[in-house]
Parts: structure tokens; C-alpha cells; sequence
């Protein structure tokens, strides 16, 4: 099992790689360390790239922790997204699990099969950020 964090500079996003064997716990366990740490709390886009998994154990209980984390959160920052690249068809049906749990919070959620949609997606976000400040 391998997590890699990175909060990157523009402050918009925080990358979530996870890779090898991955259970719910692990994905709550993450989650929590997000939602705890200051310098990522605050980020409005989260990216999970569930590419590397090489091992997926995780069920619609942990689906609806993660969800109640994820809703606890969004009622601090308005306005957050939550991407999910989920390749296998497994993990591609439990993350529409959690965006069921999520879907009526105002959370932007987008699950994708592969990491090129999901950037695409984000440069989307970017420029739309840009153009608000502006």
C-alpha cells in the first residue's frame, strides 16, 4: 500500500495517489489526514487517483464514512470539488455509491476511468477559478 500526497502551489489542488492494496479504512484514514491538516483542508479541489491500485477491499459502509466526512467538510468550505479517477469497474461503482451519499451536499464530484479526463476537467476548473478572481 502506497499514499502519496501532494498539495500542489496554485492552492486550488490537492493530489491523492494510492496505489497497491487499498481497503475503506485506508481511504478513511486519508480522508480524516486531509480533513485534519490545515495547509490541505482548505484546498476546493481534491483529486484521487485510484490508477495504481492493485487491490481494491472497500464496501458501501465505507463508501457512506467516507461520504459523512466528506459532508462534514463541505459545511467549513463551499464550493469544493471532489475528482475520483477509478479505473476497474469495481472501484468505478463504489465511488457512484459515495456520490449518491454526497450527491444533494453541493460538493462537485466527478468520477472518471482514466487520468487524462480528469485533468482535462481540472484545467477546466483552473480557468473557471482564474476568471472569478479576474
Amino acid at each position: 500500500m502506497a499514499v502519496d500526497i501532494r498539495a500542489h502551489d496554485d492552492g486550488l489542488l490537492v493530489e491523492i495517489r494510492l496505489s497497491g492494496k487499498i481497503t475503506g479504512k485506508t481511504l478513511i484514514e486519508v480522508n480524516e489526514l486531509l480533513y485534519s491538516d490545515d495547509s490541505m483542508a482548505d484546498h476546493m479541489v481534491q483529486l484521487w487517483d485510484c490508477s495504481g491500485i492493485s487491490e481494491y477491499i472497500a464496501n458501501s459502509k465505507d463508501m457512506k464514512m467516507l461520504a459523512g466526512q466528506d459532508l462534514a467538510a463541505a459545511k467549513q468550505v463551499s464550493g469544493r470539488a471532489i475528482l475520483l479517477v477509478m479505473p476497474t469497474d469495481l472501484q468505478y461503482g463504489l465511488a457512484k455509491v459515495w456520490n449518491a451519499f454526497v450527491q444533494e451536499s453541493g460538493i462537485n464530484t466527478r468520477v472518471f476511468r482514466d487520468r487524462e479526463s480528469a485533468d482535462s476537467y481540472i484545467k477546466t476548473l483552473k480557468k473557471a477559478s482564474t476568471e472569478d478572481q479576474e
